[in-house]
């Protein structure tokens, strides 16, 4: 029954575009939430500020995160990763770099640091290396 493969594949996209524009509509909204809070917060004086509770303060800015969170939330099988393969875990570090000197990370987890003039190199015998300039 071709027909019935291909009205299926025409409303897949259907959804698939449907959500798209829906997460780019939310994302906006959440962004928009978010400025709004930050912009209010900022035109406060301090007396003002001072008289908002911190449950207050934090219910602004997590609402506007929580729902751009949500609006940016990519489910695993929609970018291609099958069904109960566990999605690829990122860590995050942050190094300290002294100011003369560029951060570099080996693939193996590694990371130290380099001289400016030595990247050419670094990068010629480690290409797959994360060079922090």
């Amino acid at each position: 029954m071709p027909g019935r493969s291909h009205e299926a594949q025409t409303v897949n996209r259907e959804i698939l575009a449907g959500t798209a524009e829906m997460r780019r509509r939310q994302v906006q909204q959440a962004l928009g939430l978010q400025a709004r809070a930050l912009k209010r917060l900022y035109a406060m004086s301090d007396a003002e500020v001072a008289q908002l509770s911190p449950y207050e303060l934090c219910l602004m800015m997590k609402t506007g995160a929580d729902l751009e969170k949500g609006a940016r939330a990519i489910d695993p099988e929609e970018i291609g990763f099958q069904p109960g393969l566990a999605p690829p875990v990122f860590n995050i570090q942050v190094i300290r770099v002294p100011p003369d000197m560029i951060g570099v990370q080996l693939e193996d987890g590694r990371y130290g640091y380099i001289d400016p003039k030595c990247v050419d190199d670094f990068r010629r015998d480690h290409p797959t290396a994360l060079v922090i300039i």
